[in-house]
């Protein structure tokens, strides 16, 4: 069993969930940096310290807590890391803000593994302080052909790029190409806008015969994370 876990300013919530669980393979703990408000990566190292006593190996992750995107996809490439074992994988979400709880329970739904919250024991009368939360199976309506996935991978490296661009790369004809587009399109994976803005003699121009290509987010973590979709 592979636990992924918040540290916030107390470690209680993350004994409390291996220990609940038993018999954890490996765990990962996000913490924040340490800063004039709290010791988070001081606090992390002491509960890695605990668990490699008592459990298994424990490897840290110091990455801007705040940062939405980072924790995001933080947590889905360690999912995505152990996607293909035979462990079970759970988020603890319980250390941290709301957005943080939010985001690593995002987190879960996307990747498809188990979520829990640990409950304050000063705050309830329950013995059963580990909360296993409902979490969905994400419908995986992903059914890219091969072609497709080629070309959202080569859109995901520009972020916004015209058709001429991926035509010349990826030796499509423009007919082929339009139709791969709109079907990713379709499922709002790319944005598409006619026209292509570019810059000549310091003017901004604008090319009405190309077609402007955005990716989404759904997009990129449909490129970046093709697994666990």
């Amino acid at each position: 069993m592979i636990h992924i876990s918040l540290i916030g300013k107390t470690k209680e919530p993350v004994i409390e969930g291996i220990r609940h669980y038993g018999n954890p393979t490996k765990v990962y703990l996000l913490h924040s940096k340490n800063d004039d408000d709290f010791k988070f990566e001081t606090l992390a190292k002491t509960v890695k310290k605990k668990i490699e006593t008592n459990w298994c190996k424990t490897e840290l992750v110091a990455l801007d807590m705040f940062n939405a995107d980072e924790l995001l996809r933080t947590i889905l490439k360690i999912i995505s890391k152990h996607k293909k074992s035979d462990s079970r994988i759970l988020v603890n979400v319980t250390g941290g803000t709301n957005l943080m709880a939010s985001i690593a329970s995002t987190a879960s739904f996307i990747g498809g593994v188990g979520a829990y919250y640990v409950l304050d024991p000063k705050k309830t009368d329950t013995k059963e302080l580990v909360f296993e939360l409902p979490i969905p199976t994400m419908p995986r309506t992903n059914t890219l052909r091969k072609r497709q996935s080629i070309i959202l991978e080569k859109i995901n490296q520009y972020k916004k790029v015209n058709n001429k661009k991926i035509e010349n790369e990826l030796k499509l004809r423009p007919t082929e190409l339009n139709y791969h587009l709109t079907e990713l399109e379709k499922k709002n994976l790319i944005k598409i806008s006619r026209g292509w803005e570019y810059k000549k003699e310091d003017k901004i121009k604008t090319d009405k015969r190309q077609i402007t290509i955005e990716i989404t987010k759904s997009g990129e973590f449909i490129s970046e994370f093709p697994t666990l979709i």
